[in-house]
Protein backbone atom coordinates (compact mmCIF):
# COMPACT_ATOMS: atom_id res chain seq x y z
CA UNK A 1 0.00 0.00 0.00
CA UNK A 2 2.88 2.38 0.76
CA UNK A 3 4.34 1.83 -2.70
CA UNK A 4 0.94 2.39 -4.31
CA UNK A 5 0.49 5.78 -2.67
CA UNK A 6 4.10 6.88 -3.10
CA UNK A 7 3.81 6.03 -6.79
CA UNK A 8 0.77 8.33 -6.90
CA UNK A 9 2.71 11.24 -5.40
CA UNK A 10 1.79 10.96 -1.74
CA UNK A 11 4.13 11.24 1.24
CA UNK A 12 3.45 8.11 3.27
CA UNK A 13 3.99 7.19 6.90
CA UNK A 14 3.19 3.72 8.17
CA UNK A 15 2.80 2.05 11.53
CA UNK A 16 2.55 -1.57 12.58
CA UNK A 17 0.96 -0.99 15.98
CA UNK A 18 -1.10 1.48 17.97
CA UNK A 19 1.86 3.17 19.68
CA UNK A 20 3.61 3.88 16.36
CA UNK A 21 0.40 5.22 14.83
CA UNK A 22 -0.20 7.50 17.80
CA UNK A 23 3.29 8.96 17.44
CA UNK A 24 2.75 9.59 13.73
CA UNK A 25 -0.46 11.48 14.49
CA UNK A 26 1.18 13.52 17.23
CA UNK A 27 4.33 14.43 15.28
CA UNK A 28 3.34 14.26 11.62
CA UNK A 29 -0.26 15.56 11.45
CA UNK A 30 -1.46 13.39 8.54
CA UNK A 31 -4.24 14.66 6.29
CA UNK A 32 -5.71 11.23 5.55
CA UNK A 33 -5.37 7.94 7.42
CA UNK A 34 -6.09 4.42 6.22
CA UNK A 35 -6.58 2.65 9.53
CA UNK A 36 -6.71 -1.11 9.81
CA UNK A 37 -9.22 -1.96 12.51
CA UNK A 38 -7.23 -5.06 13.50
CA UNK A 39 -3.56 -4.35 14.23
CA UNK A 40 -2.10 -7.71 15.23
CA UNK A 41 -3.66 -8.23 18.66
CA UNK A 42 -4.62 -4.57 19.09
CA UNK A 43 -7.77 -2.63 18.26
CA UNK A 44 -6.83 -0.14 15.55
CA UNK A 45 -9.62 2.19 16.68
CA UNK A 46 -7.61 2.75 19.86
CA UNK A 47 -5.39 5.03 17.73
CA UNK A 48 -8.25 7.49 17.37
CA UNK A 49 -9.03 7.46 21.09
CA UNK A 50 -5.39 8.14 21.95
CA UNK A 51 -5.14 10.95 19.39
CA UNK A 52 -8.16 12.56 21.01
CA UNK A 53 -6.52 12.21 24.46
CA UNK A 54 -3.40 13.94 23.07
CA UNK A 55 -5.42 16.76 21.53
CA UNK A 56 -4.57 15.75 17.96
CA UNK A 57 -6.91 17.24 15.35
CA UNK A 58 -8.34 14.18 13.66
CA UNK A 59 -7.53 13.73 9.99
CA UNK A 60 -9.94 12.14 7.55
CA UNK A 61 -9.94 8.49 8.56
CA UNK A 62 -10.93 5.53 6.42
CA UNK A 63 -11.25 2.31 8.40
CA UNK A 64 -10.13 -0.88 6.67
CA UNK A 65 -11.63 -4.10 7.95
CA UNK A 66 -12.44 -7.63 6.94
CA UNK A 67 -15.48 -7.60 9.22
CA UNK A 68 -18.73 -6.89 7.36
CA UNK A 69 -20.91 -6.85 10.48
CA UNK A 70 -22.93 -3.81 11.52
CA UNK A 71 -21.39 -3.69 15.01
CA UNK A 72 -17.87 -3.20 13.61
CA UNK A 73 -19.08 -0.56 11.18
CA UNK A 74 -20.93 1.25 13.99
CA UNK A 75 -17.79 1.20 16.17
CA UNK A 76 -15.79 2.73 13.31
CA UNK A 77 -18.34 5.48 12.71
CA UNK A 78 -18.60 6.16 16.44
CA UNK A 79 -14.83 6.46 16.73
CA UNK A 80 -14.72 9.11 14.01
CA UNK A 81 -14.06 7.24 10.78
CA UNK A 82 -15.40 8.89 7.65
CA UNK A 83 -15.97 5.59 5.90
CA UNK A 84 -15.48 1.87 6.40
CA UNK A 85 -13.89 -0.02 3.53
CA UNK A 86 -14.23 -3.79 3.39
CA UNK A 87 -10.96 -5.59 2.68
CA UNK A 88 -9.62 -6.41 0.26
CA UNK A 89 -10.07 -2.95 -1.24
CA UNK A 90 -8.75 -2.62 -4.81
CA UNK A 91 -5.79 -0.24 -5.00
CA UNK A 92 -7.48 2.04 -7.53
CA UNK A 93 -10.46 2.42 -5.19
CA UNK A 94 -8.19 3.36 -2.27
CA UNK A 95 -6.37 5.98 -4.32
CA UNK A 96 -9.67 7.40 -5.60
CA UNK A 97 -11.01 7.69 -2.02
CA UNK A 98 -7.89 9.47 -0.84
CA UNK A 99 -7.86 11.82 -3.84
CA UNK A 100 -11.43 12.74 -3.02
CA UNK A 101 -10.35 13.48 0.55
CA UNK A 102 -7.75 16.10 -0.36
Amino acid sequence: MCILFQHNGYRVSSATNVAEAVQIGVHDSPDVVLLDVSLRDEDGLEVIARWKECGVALPRIFALTGHADEATWARCAGAGCEAVLLKPVPGADLVARVKGAR
